[in-house]
């Protein structure tokens, strides 16, 4: 959620006021474990969508991608 909310903030710098108000499955991997979400985000009354991509990290636990719609 920072990663949005610090992302969202760059690109709206006069907006003080950046919330996540809903989030959703919209997609589930063939691969185990991994899925895509969709992320609406406030920006000062102006709804604003990020796909969010989580996926097992080699590493142990999880690792995520943050691409804006």
């Amino acid at each position: 959620m920072s990663t949005i909310v610090m992302l969202d903030s760059a690109k709206a710098p006069d907006c003080a006021n950046h919330r996540i108000t809903d989030t959703e499955l919209i997609e589930r991997s063939r691969r185990p474990k991994q899925y895509v979400e969709r992320w609406t985000l406030d920006r000062c009354g102006q709804a604003i969508r990020y796909r969010v991509t989580f996926m097992p990290s080699p590493r142990g636990g999880t690792d995520s991608t943050v691409q804006a719609e």
